[in-house]
């Protein structure tokens, strides 16, 4: 309320008005100062109103009571964020893999792999060629079966000799043994050669 527009008479009424009693022969100011020691502010809207008022006129509020803002209840629910599961990696496991994914990859040891899988089948293999010779009729059936066991032997050997090599690599005794068993290879390799060009020799001649 502004009370510089009001009258000095417009004042004294609203004194009167809330119980308060003024006296004219103070000038505009006084009056004024006078009659804000009988008001108080609105603490909704900051209007002057007087102390014995109930409610503000002005919002409505009720006197001495301060309405506090209602806590805004966040009825949204609460979305789940879901990581994206990752994709397990299978998982080779020693289990999956046959005699020769195993042999090939050295799993079997340096040991197992050199005197069993390759000294031993080789030796029967030398058998097997034997029996082929003396079991033949003629000789261009005997290079025949000679020629398909050496195919089936230079192959087996092949990964007889990658075995031994990854295996050696993987030895976990003395270093003797596995750069010894690593020479093995590099002759027996040198020995492969040999053997096809013989029996390539042999089978041109015939």
């Amino acid at each position: 309320m502004n009370f510089q527009e009001m009258t000095k008479n417009d004042i004294k009424k609203y004194a009167e008005s809330i119980g308060v009693q003024l006296d004219l022969k103070y000038k505009k100011d006084e009056l004024i100062e006078q009659l804000k020691q009988h008001l108080i502010f609105c603490a909704e809207c900051g209007q002057e109103i007087a102390k014995t008022d109930k409610f503000c006129f002005s919002c409505g509020a009720e006197v001495g009571k301060k309405t506090t803002p209602s806590t805004a209840v966040n009825t949204t629910t609460p979305v789940e964020t879901v990581s994206p599961t990752e994709t397990p990696t299978p998982v080779v496991t020693e289990h999956g893999k046959n005699v020769f994914s195993k042999l090939i990859d050295g799993d079997y040891g340096l040991a197992k792999t050199y005197w069993l899988f390759g000294v031993l089948v080789n030796v029967g293999f030398n058998i097997l060629f034997k029996v082929a010779e003396s079991t033949a009729s003629y000789p261009r059936q005997a290079l025949a079966q000679i020629l398909i066991l050496t195919s089936i032997s230079v192959a087996y050997s092949v990964v007889v000799v990658i075995g031994t090599w990854r295996a050696s690599g993987k030895y976990q005794g003395p270093k003797f043994w596995a750069i010894l068993a690593r020479i093995m290879v590099v002759i027996g390799i040198f020995g492969l050669i040999v053997m096809v060009l013989a029996l390539f020799n042999a089978y041109t001649t015939q």
